[in-house]
Protein backbone atom coordinates (compact mmCIF):
# COMPACT_ATOMS: atom_id res chain seq x y z
CA UNK A 1 0.00 0.00 0.00
CA UNK A 2 2.69 2.35 1.02
CA UNK A 3 4.42 1.64 -2.16
CA UNK A 4 2.07 2.50 -4.58
CA UNK A 5 1.12 5.89 -2.57
CA UNK A 6 4.78 6.85 -3.03
CA UNK A 7 4.46 5.60 -6.99
CA UNK A 8 1.36 7.61 -7.32
CA UNK A 9 2.53 11.05 -5.29
CA UNK A 10 6.03 10.69 -7.87
CA UNK A 11 3.68 10.38 -10.59
CA UNK A 12 1.92 13.61 -9.37
CA UNK A 13 4.67 15.32 -8.76
CA UNK A 14 6.28 14.90 -12.24
CA UNK A 15 2.89 15.82 -14.29
CA UNK A 16 3.04 18.85 -11.92
CA UNK A 17 6.11 19.54 -13.21
CA UNK A 18 5.50 19.10 -16.07
CA UNK A 19 2.28 22.24 -16.25
CA UNK A 20 5.14 24.20 -14.65
CA UNK A 21 7.52 23.43 -17.78
CA UNK A 22 5.00 23.80 -20.25
CA UNK A 23 4.05 27.53 -18.59
CA UNK A 24 7.59 28.42 -19.06
CA UNK A 25 8.00 27.14 -22.38
CA UNK A 26 4.83 29.32 -23.90
CA UNK A 27 6.02 31.85 -21.95
CA UNK A 28 9.60 32.17 -23.61
CA UNK A 29 8.78 30.18 -27.36
CA UNK A 30 7.79 32.45 -30.34
CA UNK A 31 4.61 32.42 -31.37
CA UNK A 32 2.23 33.79 -34.08
CA UNK A 33 0.74 37.00 -33.42
CA UNK A 34 -2.81 36.50 -33.53
CA UNK A 35 -4.91 34.55 -31.63
CA UNK A 36 -8.22 32.84 -32.68
CA UNK A 37 -11.11 33.58 -30.30
CA UNK A 38 -12.79 30.90 -31.47
CA UNK A 39 -10.56 28.48 -30.41
CA UNK A 40 -10.20 30.00 -27.09
CA UNK A 41 -13.96 29.58 -26.38
CA UNK A 42 -13.87 26.17 -27.88
CA UNK A 43 -10.80 24.86 -25.63
CA UNK A 44 -12.44 26.74 -22.66
CA UNK A 45 -16.16 24.51 -23.23
CA UNK A 46 -13.82 21.49 -23.38
CA UNK A 47 -11.61 22.32 -20.94
CA UNK A 48 -14.96 22.66 -18.50
CA UNK A 49 -16.68 19.33 -19.66
CA UNK A 50 -13.42 17.43 -18.78
CA UNK A 51 -12.56 19.05 -15.08
CA UNK A 52 -16.75 17.84 -14.31
CA UNK A 53 -15.42 14.23 -16.27
CA UNK A 54 -12.55 14.11 -14.03
CA UNK A 55 -14.85 14.73 -11.11
CA UNK A 56 -17.83 12.04 -12.21
CA UNK A 57 -14.78 9.44 -12.97
CA UNK A 58 -13.48 9.99 -9.81
CA UNK A 59 -17.05 9.59 -7.64
CA UNK A 60 -17.71 6.62 -10.34
CA UNK A 61 -14.46 4.79 -10.52
CA UNK A 62 -11.83 5.96 -7.50
CA UNK A 63 -14.70 5.58 -4.79
CA UNK A 64 -15.52 2.14 -5.43
CA UNK A 65 -11.98 1.35 -6.29
CA UNK A 66 -10.98 2.39 -3.07
CA UNK A 67 -13.18 0.94 -1.20
CA UNK A 68 -12.02 -2.40 -2.67
CA UNK A 69 -8.62 -1.83 -2.61
CA UNK A 70 -9.38 -0.69 1.55
CA UNK A 71 -10.87 -4.03 2.22
CA UNK A 72 -8.37 -6.64 -0.26
CA UNK A 73 -5.27 -4.58 -0.26
CA UNK A 74 -3.45 -7.45 -0.78
CA UNK A 75 -5.50 -7.66 -4.21
CA UNK A 76 -2.95 -6.85 -6.93
CA UNK A 77 -6.26 -6.45 -9.20
CA UNK A 78 -7.84 -3.76 -6.92
CA UNK A 79 -5.01 -2.02 -5.80
CA UNK A 80 -3.98 -1.64 -9.95
CA UNK A 81 -7.45 -0.38 -10.76
CA UNK A 82 -7.43 2.02 -7.82
CA UNK A 83 -4.07 3.41 -9.54
CA UNK A 84 -5.22 3.89 -12.62
CA UNK A 85 -8.17 5.41 -11.55
CA UNK A 86 -5.76 8.24 -10.11
CA UNK A 87 -3.19 8.35 -13.28
CA UNK A 88 -6.77 8.77 -15.62
CA UNK A 89 -7.66 11.68 -13.55
CA UNK A 90 -4.28 13.41 -13.08
CA UNK A 91 -4.03 13.06 -17.51
CA UNK A 92 -7.05 14.19 -17.71
CA UNK A 93 -6.47 17.33 -15.78
CA UNK A 94 -2.79 17.80 -17.67
CA UNK A 95 -4.73 17.99 -21.13
CA UNK A 96 -6.38 20.76 -19.70
CA UNK A 97 -2.52 22.31 -19.51
CA UNK A 98 -1.90 21.35 -22.51
CA UNK A 99 -5.01 22.99 -24.26
CA UNK A 100 -3.10 26.40 -22.61
CA UNK A 101 -0.18 25.53 -24.15
CA UNK A 102 -1.96 24.67 -27.50
CA UNK A 103 -3.70 28.18 -27.46
CA UNK A 104 -0.61 29.77 -26.56
CA UNK A 105 1.08 28.26 -29.75
CA UNK A 106 -2.40 29.25 -31.98
CA UNK A 107 -1.13 32.51 -31.27
CA UNK A 108 -2.93 33.72 -27.87
CA UNK A 109 -1.43 35.75 -24.95
CA UNK A 110 0.05 34.15 -22.11
CA UNK A 111 -2.82 35.95 -20.32
CA UNK A 112 -5.20 34.05 -22.40
CA UNK A 113 -3.52 30.65 -21.58
CA UNK A 114 -2.43 31.35 -18.19
CA UNK A 115 -6.11 30.34 -16.69
CA UNK A 116 -5.55 26.91 -18.30
CA UNK A 117 -2.30 25.98 -17.02
CA UNK A 118 -3.87 27.19 -13.37
CA UNK A 119 -6.97 25.39 -13.72
CA UNK A 120 -4.36 21.67 -14.38
CA UNK A 121 -2.21 22.50 -12.03
CA UNK A 122 -5.01 23.03 -8.89
CA UNK A 123 -6.47 19.98 -10.25
CA UNK A 124 -3.86 17.39 -10.20
CA UNK A 125 -2.56 19.48 -6.44
CA UNK A 126 -6.32 18.92 -4.85
CA UNK A 127 -6.90 15.57 -6.17
CA UNK A 128 -3.95 13.90 -4.65
CA UNK A 129 -3.96 10.43 -3.53
CA UNK A 130 -5.00 9.05 -0.27
CA UNK A 131 -4.99 5.82 1.55
CA UNK A 132 -7.98 3.86 0.74
CA UNK A 133 -10.61 3.32 3.62
CA UNK A 134 -13.34 0.80 3.56
CA UNK A 135 -16.97 2.40 3.02
CA UNK A 136 -18.14 3.89 6.37
CA UNK A 137 -14.70 4.08 8.01
CA UNK A 138 -13.04 7.46 9.01
CA UNK A 139 -10.16 8.67 10.26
Amino acid sequence: MDSSLRRLQTIRFALLGSIVLYFFVSLYSPVPSNGSPQMFGILALTSAVIAAAVFVLRGKVLGPSATLAATQPEDATAMSLWRTAHIITWALCEVIAMYGLLLRYLGSTITQAAPFFVAGFLLILLLGPRRPQAAGSAT
